[in-house]
């Protein structure tokens, strides 16, 4: 239900003591920018906000003149609570999504929410309001922790449990055919007392089908010879004098393919612009949550652009193997960078590395057979290959998340 206008201007707005002090003027501006909006819901405070949107932990004054079992039968908001928190009081989260994004994407966001409604451990659309410019999104509000709060901490059962409700989450998207494309910890509510979580912010999501299968990636296989370097353009090349100096005026046009989500958390194909991206980038991402439990950094990665991202994946998987990674989708990958090596590093040596500074490893004490296991869906999940990187349906079977 979308709601095009909102009656009554705010005249002069008075909080009570239970809203957060720290959060005053952005509640104050979200108010006067949606008039009668307080009539409705008694906003408490700022819980989260982005490049695009604002979010707001709020109460919904008029949750039981409506009928909301549409969301609540699936969503089942009390399996995201403790006992302890479980009242009458109804919250709701309040997205406020700003002008400048674009009406295109906020239309496919809404259709997107209204999709995944009943879907487990995945976040719904209560209702919309638009007033002029303003659009304010109305979610279930989840208890949640902050991902530095707890993953320290973790032990190899906690993380087990953690990504199977993630890939729980994903499978639920991933079987409508969407891509989130922003899988991060901040985007999966996390509560570590009742161990549930909920996928949330689908401001970036896409259709599969919004993409083409054009790129060579789309087969499980790297070809021989892709496009820019078969036989008669690499003949080509003898015939030129060196040069080490750039184009003054390249006329070859740039690749053009998506590039949205979190830095550190994008796919490989994500940075080579590729053109036929799938689901698989999502399960990349939750492959570099995984990887963060192992080896207790966050944020793992630091890079401010796609090159030093794209450096900094081959410190871990070798110069050879992120060629070939280019190759797949059509580029060219090259660097004269002498501390990055020519072969991967395995797993359990990267890990090995981090662990030697803090005199803990989150494998110690564990069985190997539950370390192998762990080593192998991360590994699964971080395959360079698209193609041939799990499925978040299928790593549900997977030994690791079914240990606990």
């Amino acid at each position: 239900m979308v709601y095009t206008n909102l009656i009554k201007r705010n005249t002069k707005i008075k909080f009570s003591s239970d809203v957060d002090k720290g959060s005053i003027r952005e509640i104050e501006a979200l108010l006067s920018a949606v008039p009668g909006l307080e009539e409705q819901y008694h906003v408490l405070k700022l819980i989260g906000y982005g490049t695009f949107s604002s979010v707001f932990k709020a109460i919904d004054l008029k949750y039981h003149e409506y009928d909301n079992s549409s969301w609540e039968k699936g969503f089942n908001s009390l399996r995201y609570c403790t006992r302890l928190s479980v009242q009458r009081t109804h919250y709701v989260a309040i997205k406020q999504i700003y002008p400048t994004q674009s009406s295109h994407r906020i239309i496919k966001e809404l259709k997107i929410l209204n999709e995944l409604k009943g879907k487990p451990s995945v976040t719904c659309a209560i209702t919309a309001f638009r007033y002029q410019d303003q659009v304010l999104i109305v979610l279930p509000y989840i208890m949640h922790s902050d991902f530095r709060e707890f993953y320290l901490s973790y032990t190899l059962s906690d993380v087990s449990i953690y990504i199977r409700e993630l890939f729980r989450a994903l499978s639920s998207v991933h079987e409508l055919s969407i891509i989130h494309r922003d899988i991060k910890p901040a985007n999966f509510c996390w509560n570590p007392f009742s161990k549930r979580g909920s996928l949330v912010d689908f401001g970036l999501a896409q259709w599969e089908n919004e993409f083409d299968a054009s790129c060579a990636c789309s087969k499980k296989h790297i070809p021989s010879n892709p496009g820019f370097f078969d036989k008669e353009n690499m003949e080509s090349f003898k015939l030129l004098e060196p040069n080490n100096a750039y184009i003054k005026k390249d006329l070859r046009p740039c690749k053009k393919g998506e590039r949205g989500g979190t830095r550190g958390f994008r796919a490989p194909e994500v940075l080579f612009r590729c053109k036929s991206q799938r689901c698989a980038i999502d399960v990349w991402s939750a492959g570099i949550i995984l990887l963060t439990f192992f080896i207790k950094r966050f944020p793992l990665f630091q890079s401010e652009n796609d090159i030093d991202a794209l450096v900094e994946l081959t410190h871990i998987f070798g110069r050879q193997e992120m060629k070939n990674c280019a190759r797949l989708h059509d580029c060219s990958f090259d660097d004269n960078i002498p501390s990055v090596p020519d072969s991967r590093i395995a797993w359990w040596q990267l890990i090995k590395v981090f662990s030697i500074n803090d005199n803990y490893s989150i494998f110690d004490g564990e069985d190997n057979s539950i370390i192998n296991s762990a080593l192998d869906f991360l590994e699964k999940c971080l395959t360079l290959n698209p193609s041939e990187r799990i499925q978040s349906k299928s790593a549900l079977q997977h030994p690791f998340l079914n240990f606990v």
